[in-house]
């Protein structure tokens, strides 16, 4: 394989690259668009730094000849640690090793070969995109290791990344390779709330987790509806999302997300709590579906479930005959 780029590593005084401020904005701008979504290439979701520590997979997410159905491999959802990734079948493209030097740190990455091969063979400025570049939804995808990558390059030596499309600027390519041999470290943090803010999640959460039978059922009606939604609250900063979710957990501990394939399949607990949780990748178009919570959706709900007069005389069952029919399992709440 070639050498790294010792011109750019072997700067007098390298500059010291953020994840959150330099890193971040370049993913966003030129990886996300397919490397964003549930059936990111090799399952690579580089729209998150866990998505990229998380790394990349060699199963198919999507796949029309099988006849049973697989594990779901959900970001932040279906698996909590690397460890656990791990053992999903998920290989790293970082140097996992620690305290190694800026060459080992870019020579055992997958991540750094990819963007590298692109720069040492750049794409065509003019012309037709190569038959072989071109968008394909049925096409193979190669999914190279570590130990794989020096015959992967040397059967597709074009097919560096991002794929099929522009180069990456010196600047966005000398900033990803200082990063990645800088050890490719996060310095993101957690949204601290403001006591407004928190006091208005609190209100919500504790609106959802009422214990009285109807309150229960409106919950579920409400959570099943809304399971997809990037919820906005209208006095937070406009550009944070949430998801709601089922959780193990109350509020005021930290949320123990209850993984489920579908909304409707029982959470296999005695007790779940709805809970909001910030949604920490980057947004993108193709499943941005906003719903907005305020003081006019909090009256919508009172005036339309909390407020009516009727009785819920026993919980829905979640077995699936019934939960999966929305006019079966709702049918207490008045029309």
């Amino acid at each position: 394989m070639p050498d790294v780029d010792h011109e750019i590593i072997s700067l007098p005084a390298p500059r010291s690259v953020s994840f959150s401020k330099e890193v971040r904005p370049i993913l966003n701008n030129r990886c996300v668009v397919c490397h964003g979504c549930y059936d990111a290439p090799c399952q690579l979701k580089l729209s998150s730094y866990e998505g990229l520590e998380r790394g990349a997979s060699k199963s198919v997410v999507y796949d029309g000849a099988r006849l049973n159905p697989v594990e779901p491999t959900r970001l932040f959802v279906d698996a909590k640690s690397k460890k656990e990734w791990r053992s999903k079948g998920f290989y790293s493209v970082l140097n996992e090793s620690s305290h190694e030097s800026y060459r080992d740190n870019l020579e055992k990455s997958v991540f750094y070969r990819m963007i590298q091969m692109k720069q040492r063979q750049p794409q065509p400025r003019t012309g037709a995109v190569a038959k072989e570049l071109g968008p394909n939804l049925n096409r193979q995808n190669y999914c190279p290791t570590q130990e794989e990558l020096p015959h992967f390059m040397e059967q597709h030596s074009n097919w560096g990344m991002p794929f099929g499309l522009p180069n990456l600027t010196e600047r966005e390519y000398e900033t990803l390779v200082l990063w990645l041999a800088q050890g490719a470290q996060t310095d993101q943090k957690a949204t601290l709330l403001k006591k407004a803010e928190r006091k208005s999640l609190n209100a919500w959460e504790q609106l959802l987790n009422q214990k009285d039978l109807k309150s229960q059922l409106i919950s579920r009606y409400l959570y099943e509806h809304l399971f997809l939604a990037h919820i906005q609250f209208v006095q937070f900063d406009k550009r944070r999302f949430y998801r709601l979710v089922r959780s193990r957990t109350p509020s005021g501990n930290p949320v123990d997300e209850i993984a489920t394939v579908r909304p409707y399949d029982s959470p296999g607990v005695g007790a779940l709590y709805y809970r909001f949780v910030e949604e920490s990748s980057a947004i993108v178009a193709k499943n941005h579906l906003v719903y907005k919570l305020g003081p006019q959706t909090y009256k919508r709900w009172k005036s339309l479930f909390y407020d009516k007069d009727f009785q819920v005389t026993a919980l829905p069952s979640y077995d699936v005959d019934q939960a999966s029919n929305p006019f079966r399992t709702f049918t207490q709440i008045p029309a």
